[in-house]
């Protein structure tokens, strides 16, 4: 099977898995069969699954696409410097918008989602610099 109707192929398993679940849940919702909340939740696990399901689909022809055109060395250096690039730009974001973060629990006075937020910042910004030493090769 040629890469290009393996796409449309995963494309239309998407499109059909994705609207089939969307019909039910509205279907169950209109009939009295689920709840609103229910129907929310739902509508939610449908959308985890379908990310889920087009990211693994994604890679899965990301391989048939590198073993079919075969990759060369610079392009795969491009790709990596390209992935340093994209998490220093990451972590410049992270870094200026943690003083506002600050500021904005500071100023509401909500001291547990400020130290939650301030805390997943930094692990951010840890896992992009170690994904960055990892890219390098320096661990």
């Amino acid at each position: 099977m040629t890469v290009r109707k393996a796409t449309v192929l995963n494309a239309l398993a998407v499109f059909v898995f994705g609207f089939s679940g969307l019909l039910l849940l509205t279907l169950g919702g209109e009939h009295g069969i689920l709840s609103p909340r229910e129907q929310a939740v739902g509508m939610l696990i449908l959308v985890v699954l379908l990310c889920g399901l087009m990211l693994f689909l994604g890679r899965r022809l990301a391989r048939k696409v590198r073993a079919a055109q075969g990759e060369s060395q610079t392009d795969r250096d491009a790709a990596i410097r390209h992935r340093i690039t994209a998490r220093k730009v990451w972590i410049v974001i992270l870094v200026l918008l943690l003083p506002v973060a600050i500021a904005n629990g500071v100023a509401r006075r909500a001291l547990a989602p400020t130290v939650t937020g301030v805390a997943v910042s930094l692990f951010m910004i840890y896992v992009a610099a170690k994904d960055i030493r990892r890219l390098r090769g320096l661990r």
